[in-house]
């Protein structure tokens, strides 16, 4: 894995209140309430949790649960909800056991090399019957400079994903994209916006990250319907993004 690490700071600042964020964020949680509601008291682990957004919705949301969120910068420490617990730490080797009830790996394992290890080690920290929860950059066409800038080794389709899944002794309970209503706006400020490659890293990234601010409240509308049908059980085979579930295999499974 590997991207210039003074870009962080930038990404983490443009992370804080962005509508993309906020939305992904809410998918997760409410996919996570649903699956984990027959769990009395779920144990959730975010590994790469970034400024800890996800963990700290996760928390307020479910308030029952054991909240755990793991990065190696301190920065979600000072952002984080006082209820869940923070680990510094490197999400390759993390110092955990297992038992968790879902592990997140949230826009994570497209900076890895071996995305398909990154994902057997978070399946390895799930309890019998615990949910994997993945998020990628999707759409191959999308790839830019941005992507290189943030340090991506890829973009996914949902076969790549769902084969990764695979790779990694991991079955998929649920895969779609999402996002649906960004591939065209970002096809067109990526790749028709030709000046900006001239810029400076972090400010073509900041510039990027904040573009969808202007447009808050659309997309917040736009990414609400889509959530409603997600979770209502439709599948969206396009989107900037792609979101799956996935548990361990049966020993039959991975015989087969």
């Amino acid at each position: 894995m590997g991207y210039d690490q003074s870009l962080h700071a930038p990404i983490l600042e443009a992370e804080e209140g962005h509508p993309w964020f906020e939305t992904r964020a809410d998918l997760v949680v409410e996919l996570l309430r649903r699956h984990l509601s027959g769990v009395a008291s779920p144990a959730i682990l975010d590994l790469g949790c970034g400024t800890g957004l996800v963990a700290s919705k996760l928390s307020a949301s479910m308030p029952e649960a054991l909240v755990v969120a793991v990065d190696l910068s301190v920065r979600a420490a000072s952002h984080i909800r006082p209820s869940v617990r923070f680990v510094r730490a490197d999400l390759m080797s993390p110092p955990f056991h297992g038992g968790f009830d879902a592990v997140l790996l949230l826009d994570v394992i497209e900076h890895f090399r071996d995305d398909a290890g990154v994902l057997r080690i978070a399946g390895s920290l799930l309890a019998p019957g615990g949910r994997l929860v993945i998020t990628v950059p999707a759409m191959k066409s999308l790839w830019s400079g941005f992507d290189e800038l943030s340090g991506h080794e890829r973009r996914y389709g949902l076969r790549d994903l769902r084969r990764c899944i695979g790779s990694a002794g991991l079955r998929a309970v649920l895969m779609s994209c999402f996002m649906s209503f960004l591939p065209l706006p970002l096809f067109a400020r990526r790749r028709l916006s030709p000046g900006r490659r001239n810029s400076p890293p972090a400010e073509t990234l900041k510039g990027e990250l904040c573009a969808g601010r202007s447009l808050a409240g659309l997309f917040r509308a736009l990414a609400g319907m889509e959530r409603m049908m997600l979770i209502s059980g439709l599948r969206l085979p396009h989107g900037s993004s792609a979101i799956a579930l996935a548990v361990r295999k049966e020993p039959d499974e991975r015989t087969a």
